[in-house]
């Protein structure tokens, strides 16, 4: 029944093995199939771009993605997992601006917008290979073929969508707004990205002098206001001062200069050092400085004092921690903007696009801004304006794609109305399960407290255009929401191809392939089907029904030209006929004559042979559909032009005209699915190109149209394109082409179940996701009312080099993945990924070592245990039982304890999994593997080795079968490849683990009280091991006895059947209970002060006092009372000092102590013990098969001690060792030895001869 394991199994070949294992048996494909449609976990999977390679950061993400999907279909749920590509944005321009030689704008538009778009379409997936093998290396479930991206022109047309439903919602505005912005994008960005680059950078702080108009000191000098910045590029734009009406000012007159400045009173020490180097004049409060006036710094915008600029005005945000409580005011900054156009002052741009002083600033025209510091900072020196210059280091924002440093700038954008949302967006973010709980509770609701309007377009071109077109004449706008919006905007200019799948027919429901014209009906469900699919997809009346023959696909034209009240002209086009089935027409599905033939076809799926592959003989292949179908296509193409023309048909002609309409390859093509009874899909063809229409910049922004309100003007579209993250945040309705495909589907799958990314997507992709969930889910869409996104999100923390530096490809501070993955298998990676605490938003230094001890603690002790299992039933010859293993049938307590032990397993597992805790999930299953290999197989060996087939030994078989088995499945989401080796070698009946449902836990399987038995005789067999390692004594090396001292109300007598048992682990010949544990030593505490300090504070140091001096005690509750103080029992480690002859250990109230004198007869059995281990080793190194004998022979021992303990126990060694003899100081075999081994035994030199028991 079970294949002999490899004792020396390579995990990365067994992982390649079970990978080729799932692809022979579409594995993943059958873990969707195979669970109902009506049980679904909805799962998101936020688009990387493919412009990079993948790193640890990403193997992480998709490790927790693929996990918590797993766990989720072994639950029953019907999981799709799709996987999504970002292809727009700066993070794509930034590359291939780069790639070709491209530093600005200005160069785009020389080389081409047209141009520059088709090359970054051509290599925005440039990695995506690469993406994918490490996906499959990684074994994760994803359908990489079926994908999305956020460049196809469906896709963007559902982001239309989103954009025209805030619209209509009044949610979408263009204003002028200080933003962050890029000078070498040319682009403004919204206020959240500019959160994600924050550099430490130095700058020049300046403290600058404004000549005041109105005032004068008493000696009749001139009086300046001290303003202090840390950008002297805003001051050529110098258009106001501002005071805090509350704080206090003085004016001074400096000593040295004899000038006389006015600043904060609190500010004075800041710009002197020392007192006497000032005289104070005059106090003011900062409202009474309000209205004065002040001489421009510079002159280029002198004539802004006619508009009330150049004076002191008073404001809230004004303080005295920095500079010296008098802010300058200049357009680029948010406070500044607002104050200056409250004041009715209109704003000036001084710069240009690329961040260069325009021409009218003569003294740095054309400088770079930052450039230009030095040079303004040199013409106040020069003008005696500059009072101080210092330097100082800030956390700046930078831009997020190309490093550059932002500015703050005004410009005109368009904004979502995120503030509007303000309620709702706290309110759902409360219904979110995040983990951990405190980024959704802090750093998340902290963001949404201080939410802003967010910035949605970009000044690039590479991305969904904005679709807002305005009149050149009258500045109507008009926004259109769909492709169709654009086919009615210009008439002529599109071409509308509706395909549509014929409704439920009898040979559906029949399962029955059939080409036959006149024999099958619609069901009443069909018509149905049909109905609702046209007046959901097909609310405008199409110019021309073209329908097959068939009589279901009659029927379907029949009741679309019936809703649309008969206008439609219909003709019959027999080139849209069901395929021709051949020998299998009339033959339904699962024909067992036809399995071997579709099981064949069904393996071409996803490459190029599967389109001209057939299904049997005489049938037709998608490439003869496709050359039937093609010149339909171009009929309808050149005589029906810009009209609306419905194509019914059937399946397999749907999936032909799919592929012919949006141009897919072959390869891409034969991934596709065959679409559902009713299934209406939408293609619009651009009569320019013969294409379907592209709704890129270069392509739309020449789509123009006559404006419907003037009559005069033309509707020219806005030249901005959509923020990425705009794009990213609509995923869940565009990769469905939501509300235009899958309208049902998309409505009743959203919220969405789950989602995970890294920490860093809270003000990203979790950010736009929650805001335009919000926004949508009004009641008005079909989305419900006040949903979230998401309901459980998971944030992974970041994985750092070793050293705990940022992984770096330059200083090669970690290993290659993929390089690791061949040495030691995904598998370990992702166990020791999902079980670390980075799968809790906290950051983890990776290190390889800690991918060896998963393979090390982890998988093999579980493959050891399982090779042990199979190893013995073959020998035994033992097969499983059908049905559950019901623990009352079993004898043994031991294998009961086990039951119990997996049922409280499952129990906290799927409470851990149901919770997302991961990390939780996987640490139960470590704690349990190593709980099964070294205390319930250790134990359980002789039952294996003996040679009677008792009852006992089957419940042994039984019992850990059905913990390998379960274990198998619970480890399946961490460790998939693992995991299907063992349960399909188990289970030889069963395909995968991965199509299996996980058992839940019984409670009445549960023995609690057993539970606490074994847990308690572990507990003190811990403590002595823990004694046996402080005294250098080897667990081999039996002692006399053990004496126990057990917790207050716990009675020895509920260890009565544990007694043998903790002998035997702790090899003592004999085990006393003692009531009082001062029989066994006494106890001292001593008090963690690092802890207690900053709990109790001076009350620390009398806790020392009083632990020394022995005056504390434990609680009922588990705590100490030490002197007056109840600490917690962590913060404080209580010991034994022991008596005389023993060494004690103690926990939570249990004292052990060990005898630890050695007679000479313990000293034997010691030696004899440490002669099995070594002989077993030798056992393993000639690997026997453990039924197989052996002969050994002793030589050399000069040691009389080792001698008799050798001869003493001869008959124990040979018992142990499957040995027949075992010869004392002599050959006694005529033929060589299988292995020779000359060994230090106790500081002696001894041979060992072991020979084949057959052969000696």
């Amino acid at each position: 029944m079970f294949e002999k394991p490899n004792p020396k199994q390579s995990f990365p070949e067994l992982e390649q093995r079970i990978a080729q294992q799932w692809i022979d048996r579409n594995i993943f494909l059958r873990s969707i199939q195979e669970r109902p449609i009506e049980q679904s976990f909805t799962f998101y999977d936020g688009p990387p771009f493919a412009t990079g390679l993948p790193h640890y950061g990403h193997i992480l993400a998709s490790s927790i993605k693929d996990m918590v999907p797993r766990y989720w279909t072994m639950r029953g749920y019907r999981v799709e997992r799709r996987w999504g590509w970002d292809c727009h944005g700066l993070p794509v321009e930034y590359e291939k601006e780069k790639e070709l030689g491209i530093a600005s704008k200005k160069g785009i538009e020389d080389y081409g917008v047209a141009n520059f778009n088709e090359s970054c379409r051509s290599t925005v997936l440039r990695y995506a290979e690469e993406w994918k093998h490490m996906v499959r290396k990684l074994g994760r479930f994803v359908d990489t073929n079926n994908d999305y991206k956020t460049m196809e022109t469906w896709y963007m047309e559902s982001i239309w969508w989103v954009f025209g439903e805030l619209w209509a919602k009044n949610l979408v505005y263009e204003g002028e707004k200080v933003m962050p912005y890029c000078t070498r994008c040319a682009t403004v960005l919204s206020n959240f990205e500019a959160q994600q680059g924050y550099v430490d950078k130095q700058d020049q702080a300046v403290t600058v002098a404004f000549a005041a108009r109105t005032m004068q000191s008493a000696e009749g000098h001139p009086v300046y206001f001290l303003a202090w910045t840390t950008t002297p590029w805003t001051l050529p734009s110098n258009l106001l001062l501002a005071v805090g009406p509350d704080i206090t000012y003085v004016q001074v007159k400096d000593k040295a200069t004899g000038n006389c400045y006015v600043l904060a009173k609190e500010a004075l020490p800041r710009l002197y050092k020392e007192a006497d180097a000032y005289e104070e004049q005059v106090e003011f409060l900062g409202s009474e400085l309000a209205g004065m006036q002040y001489e421009p710094l510079f002159p280029y915008y002198a004539e802004k004092g006619e508009e009330g600029a150049f004076r002191v005005v008073s404001a809230d945000f004004v303080t005295t921690t920095d500079g010296t409580g008098i802010v300058h005011q200049a357009p680029y900054g948010e406070d500044d903007y607002a104050l200056i156009t409250g004041a009715g002052i209109s704003i000036m741009q001084t710069l240009t696009e690329t961040g260069h002083f325009v021409d009218r600033v003569t003294d740095v025209a054309g400088e770079f801004v930052f450039e230009a510091n030095k040079h303004l900072v040199a013409l106040l020196k020069e003008r005696g304006r500059l009072i101080k210059i210092e330097t100082i280091n800030h956390n700046y924002p930078h831009c997020w794609r190309c490093d550059t440093p932002l500015i703050y700038n005004p410009i005109s954008t368009w904004f979502v109305k995120v503030t509007d949302l303000k309620e709702r967006l706290l309110e759902n973010n409360r219904s979110i399960n995040w983990v951990p709980g405190a980024i959704g509770e802090g750093r998340f609701h902290k963001w949404l407290e201080n939410v802003r309007d967010w910035g949605i377009s970009r000044n690039r071109y590479w991305g969904t255009p904005l679709p807002v077109w305005k009149c050149s004449s009258c500045e109507e706008t008009k926004v259109l929401r769909s492709i169709h919006d654009l086919y009615k905007a210009l008439p002529g200019r599109l071409t509308k191809i509706s395909l549509m799948r014929h409704g439920e027919a009898e040979q559906n429901v029949a399962h029955i392939y059939s080409a036959n014209e006149e024999k099958y009906h619609l069901t009443e469900n069909g018509e149905r089907q049909v109905r609702e699919s046209a007046k959901k997809y097909l609310k405008n009346t199409p110019d021309l029904i073209l329908a097959s023959p068939l009589l279901r696909t009659q029927e379907t034209a029949a009741l679309v030209k019936e809703e649309h009240h008969g206008l439609p002209e219909m003709r019959t086009d027999a080139r849209l006929r069901e395929m021709y089935f051949g020998t299998m027409d009339g033959h339904c599905y699962d024909d067992a004559d036809f399995a071997a033939q579709l099981t064949a076809f069904q393996k071409t799926q996803g490459t190029e042979e599967n389109w001209t592959a057939r299904q049997a003989e005489g049938a037709e292949s998608f490439a003869d559909l496709e050359a039937r179908l093609l010149p339909l296509i171009e009929e309808v193409l050149r005589d029906h032009a810009g009209k609306h023309v419905l194509l019914v048909t059937h399946g397999a002609p749907f999936h032909v005209l799919e592929k012919i309409l949006h141009g897919y390859s072959e390869e891409r093509a034969s991934h596709k699915t065959i679409p559902d009874p009713a299934q209406i899909h939408q293609i619009f063809i651009d009569t320019k190109t013969g294409k379907e229409v592209d709704l890129h910049k270069h392509i739309v922004d020449d789509m123009t149209f006559a404006c419907e309100h003037c009559e005069t003007g033309e509707m020219k579209r806005i030249p901005e394109v959509f923020d990425c993250w705009f794009e990213s945040g609509s995923m869940p309705y565009a990769q469905n082409h939501y509300p235009f495909e899958r309208q049902s589907f998309t409505e009743e799958n959203f919220p969405a179940n789950f989602i995970a990314e890294g920490v860093d997507q809270t003000r990203g992709w979790f950010y736009t996701l929650h805001v335009l969930a919000t926004a949508l889910s009004d009641g008005k869409t079909g989305l419900g009312i006040h949903h979230p996104a998401v309901e459980n999100i998971i944030v992974n923390g970041t994985v750092l080099a070793e050293d705990g530096k940022k992984m770096s490809k330059r200083l090669k501070n970690y290993p290659d993945p993929l390089e690791l993955m061949g040495r030691q298998g995904a598998d370990a990676m992702r166990y020791y990924l999902l079980s670390s605490p980075a799968v809790a938003a906290e950051d983890v230094r990776f290190t390889e070592r800690g991918v060896e001890e998963v393979v090390k603690k982890v998988i093999l002790p579980l493959w050891n245990t399982y090779s042990f299992f199979v190893t013995y039933a073959l020998v035994d010859g033992w097969t499983p039982s059908d049905g559950e293993l019901d623990p009352n049938t079993l004898t043994n307590k031991l294998d009961r304890w086990m039951v119990s032990e997996l049922h409280i397993l499952l129990r906290a597992y799927h409470g851990r999994m149901e919770a997302y805790d991961l990390k939780g999930a996987n640490q139960l299953l470590a704690e349990f593997v190593d709980v099964l290999t070294n205390w319930y197989v250790r134990r359980s060996r002789r039952r294996f080795w003996k040679s009677d087939n008792d009852g006992d030994k089957q419940g042994a078989y039984s019992t850990l079968y059905t913990v390998l088995v379960t274990l198998a499945q619970l480890f399946a989401p961490t460790c998939p490849f693992l995991a299907d080796a063992l349960y399909t070698s188990l289970k030889p009946e069963a395909d995968s683990v991965h199509l299996s449902l996980l058992p839940m836990a019984k409670e009445e399987f549960i023995d609690d009280d057993l539970h606490a038995e074994v847990e308690l005789a572990q507990r003190i067999v811990a403590l002595g091991h823990s004694i046996r390692a402080k005294e250098k004594l080897k667990v081999r090396q039996p002692l006399a006895e053990v004496r126990v001292a057990l917790p207050d109300g716990v009675d020895a007598k509920s260890l009565a059947d544990q007694q043998e048992v903790i002998m035997e682990e702790l090899n003592v010949k004999a085990l006393e209970f003692v009531r009082d544990p001062l029989e066994l030593g006494t106890p001292v505490a001593s008090p963690n002060a690092k802890v207690l300090g900053p709990i109790y504070g001076a009350g620390v140091q009398e806790i020392i006092r009083e632990a020394k001096s022995g005056n504390f005690q434990r609680l009922p509750n588990g705590k100490l009372m030490i002197g007056r103080y109840e600490i917690e029992a962590e913060h404080c480690e209580v010991g034994y000092v022991s008596r005389e002859g023993l060494s004690a250990a103690s926990d939570r109230g249990i004292v052990v102590a060990l005898d630890t004198e050695i007679t000479e007869a313990l000293q034997q059995e010691g030696y004899a013990r440490d002669m099995v281990r070594l002989l077993q080793e030798m056992r393993k190194e000639l690997d026997l098969a453990v039924e197989e004998r052996i002969d050994v022979d002793l030589l050399h021992v000069h040691d009389p001690k080792i001698a008799d303990a050798f001869a003493a126990f001869s008959d124990y060694i040979a018992r142990e060792t499957l040995a027949n003899r075992v010869t004392l100081g002599e050959v006694a075999s005529s033929n060589a030895p299988a292995l020779l081994r000359e060994v230090d035994f106790e500081g002696s030199t001894i041979t060992v001869a072991v020979y084949l028991s057959s052969r000696s």
